[in-house]
C-alpha cells in the first residue's frame, strides 16, 4: 500500500488527505499549524516537520497557500532547513 504525505492540511489539503484516507491510503500529513493536523492524528500519522513527513512516504502532495511557501518547502530557507529537493529523490508518484 503507498504512504503518501500531504503538506499544508488547511481548506483544500484537508479534503484531500480526508479522501486519500477513504481511499484505503496509508497517509501522512505536516502543517506549520499544528491545530491544522489535529483532526489527522487517529487517522493518519502526524508527522513534526518536513523530513519526518516525507521519511517513508511513496509520494507527496503539498497544498501551500503562497508562492513563498511552496519555495521554502521544496528548496529549504535562509534558516538553513532543507527543502524537499534536499532530502528525498523525486520521482513520479
Amino acid at each position: 500500500m503507498k504512504t503518501i504525505t500531504v503538506i499544508g492540511v488547511g481548506n483544500m489539503g484537508a479534503p484531500m488527505a480526508d479522501n486519500l484516507i477513504s481511499s484505503g491510503y496509508q497517509v501522512v500529513v505536516f502543517d506549520l499549524n499544528p491545530s491544522l493536523t489535529a483532526p489527522f492524528k487517529s487517522r493518519a500519522k502526524v508527522a513534526l516537520n518536513t523530513e519526518d513527513a516525507v521519511a517513508d512516504s511513496d509520494c507527496v502532495i503539498t497544498m501551500l497557500p503562497a508562492g513563498e511557501q511552496v519555495k521554502s518547502v521544496y528548496l529549504g530557507d535562509e534558516n538553513q532547513h532543507n527543502g524537499l529537493f534536499d532530502i528525498v529523490e523525486v520521482k513520479p508518484c
